[in-house]
């Protein structure tokens, strides 16, 4: 499950608080940056949510083979 929570602004970026145990940074980019700095499936993963975001319609997406690769 994804949640859409909106746009931030600059200061509520700033404004966050990160767990160090679970991140150590949090970044905004466009989308085909995230592209090299992501594992292939999960940038697809990505793909197919920001396309459900942008077109209200709902994605599928399958991991259930990850592992095999």
């Amino acid at each position: 499950m994804i949640f859409d929570g909106g746009r931030l602004s600059a200061a509520q970026m700033q404004a966050l608080i990160l767990n160090p145990q679970e991140h150590d940074e949090a970044r905004v980019l466009p989308l085909d940056s995230w592209r090299a700095l992501m594992p292939h499936r999960d940038f697809e993963r990505l793909n197919a949510i920001d396309g459900a975001r942008r077109t209200g319609v709902a994605a599928y997406f399958d991991t259930r083979d990850w592992d095999t690769e």
